[in-house]
């Protein structure tokens, strides 16, 4: 019959001429060769015909936490000092973080969302954020993350307050660097200490409120 002159992927018309492709696969096309199929993968031409892939670029691991959800700074358990924050390490609030990095581990203050330490593992990572908080009055804070494991300062300091005479050095005010681990490594907030103090005039952690669980962020990017 003179409809049947014409195959797609051994698939004959009817009589109206019309084929039927819903039993062909884009693998059917000569062109095309697809092995180890994986979720996620897609087609890319790889000079020669179709193969099936990774994506190419475009897509990092990541590792994020602070969305400005509210909780009470005083639920993270640290203690008063003199009227202000006894603490060494400073601790950044979600519920749900985002990570995307294998082997990357995130540890929360028991019984709550505030997270006290994050673990990565070997690589080369951008962070980027800040961790601010309340001032009784005019005062300043630094910070930066530090490595408890290798007990090292992983990134550079940054400065918090409207009193930073005494932290020019410290230069920004939100935190943006990039480090490489060669194992695995805890790593933490971490209050500078200067002139043996913590702070100047943070306000008390009853005081804190939600201000540090709203407004605290940060963000690793695993890139290589």
């Amino acid at each position: 019959m003179s409809h049947k002159k014409i195959k797609v992927a051994g698939q004959e018309p009817d009589a109206n001429g019309n084929i039927s492709l819903s039993s062909v696969n884009v693998e059917d096309l000569d062109n095309v060769t697809l092995t180890n199929l994986g979720a996620d993968q897609v087609l890319k031409y790889d000079g020669s015909s179709w193969v099936n892939g990774s994506p190419a670029g475009g897509s990092s691991d990541v590792l994020a936490i602070g969305r400005g959800e509210s909780d009470q700074y005083s639920n993270t358990g640290l203690a008063e000092s003199y009227s202000h924050i006894k603490s060494d390490y400073t601790y950044f609030y979600d519920t749900n973080p985002v990570n995307t990095i294998s082997n990357a581990t995130i540890t929360k203050v028991s019984g709550t969302d505030w997270i006290e330490s994050i673990t990565l593992p070997a690589g080369k990572y951008y962070v980027m954020g800040q961790w601010v908080c309340k001032f009784s009055s005019s005062g300043s804070t630094a910070g930066f993350i530090y490595s408890t494991t290798a007990n090292i300062e992983r990134t550079s300091r940054v400065i918090l307050g409207d009193d930073t005479g005494w932290g020019q050095q410290c230069g920004s005010t939100v935190i943006s660097s990039y480090f490489e681990l060669t194992q695995t490594e805890v790593l933490k907030y971490k209050l500078y200490k200067y002139l043996n103090l913590y702070h100047d005039n943070i306000d008390t952690v009853a005081n804190q409120g939600t201000y540090v669980s709203e407004n605290s962020r940060l963000l690793f990017v695993k890139i290589g």
